[in-house]
């Protein structure tokens, strides 16, 4: 049907001025593009505001003007409305993170040293995917080794050995660690007092800090 009224349109200009005949095509083929591509404007289901604790009614209340500059410039296809949406856009943007961020920021200060609401916290903003993306292949030495036990072996291999290899690049030194620890000792003597602790004494605080619900009854562990 677009194509048809195209084709029934008389194209040629008689005026030689670029300007005027780029202005005659494009009100042609706008007024054929409007009238065969009506625009249908349909009301957005209106955003609950409980969805996101952080979305207050003002940032609705953004978003809808955003949709109306963009609407707008459907309508007029000029580069000044297009520009108007672009920068309210970009902003509001800037203002949506910035509420997102603060809300989130207020929530670890109330919460914090409370380390299981900590991670109730951080569970609900991490993304969670269930897809599981499994190594196929690795290349060790210019080989590269597809099997899936040779891939496992050569992992394990890796971490059990990571220590004793770290360690024999470990440069020797002369002496020994105790004079290293005598003269922090030594130091931290004259800033600070340690006094010893007895079990009974660590097994008091544990059980005033965790709850029952938490871990075992810590009352089982006192020496009988």
């Amino acid at each position: 049907m677009f194509v048809d009224k195209l084709n029934d349109v008389e194209w040629n200009v008689d005026n030689t001025d670029a300007n005027t005949s780029y202005n005659s095509f494009f009100s042609k083929f706008m007024t054929l593009y409007d009238e065969c591509f009506p625009l249908i404007t349909k009301k957005n289901k209106s955003f609950r505001l409980n969805s996101k604790p952080w979305f207050t009614s003002g940032l609705n209340k953004s978003v809808h003007k955003k949709h109306k500059l963009y609407c707008n410039w459907l309508q007029s296809r000029s580069e000044s409305d297009l520009l108007k949406y672009k920068k309210y856009k970009n902003k509001l943007t800037y203002l949506l993170r910035l509420a997102e961020k603060e809300y989130h920021v207020g929530r670890f200060n109330e919460i914090q040293g409370d380390i299981s609401k900590t991670w109730q916290v951080l569970n609900s903003i991490l993304p969670r995917s269930s897809k599981c993306d499994s190594i196929r292949e690795v290349q060790i030495n210019n080989d590269v080794i597809t099997d899936p036990l040779t891939i496992r072996n050569k992992f394990n291999q890796y971490f059990t050995c990571i220590g004793s290899n770290l360690a024999k690049k470990i440069q020797h030194t002369e002496g020994s660690h105790r004079d290293f620890l005598s003269s922090i000792v030594k130091a931290a003597s004259n800033a600070i007092f340690l006094y010893a602790t007895t079990p009974h004494e660590i097994i008091d605080h544990l059980v005033s800090t965790f709850k029952a619900n938490k871990a075992l009854d810590m009352m089982t562990f006192y020496p009988k």
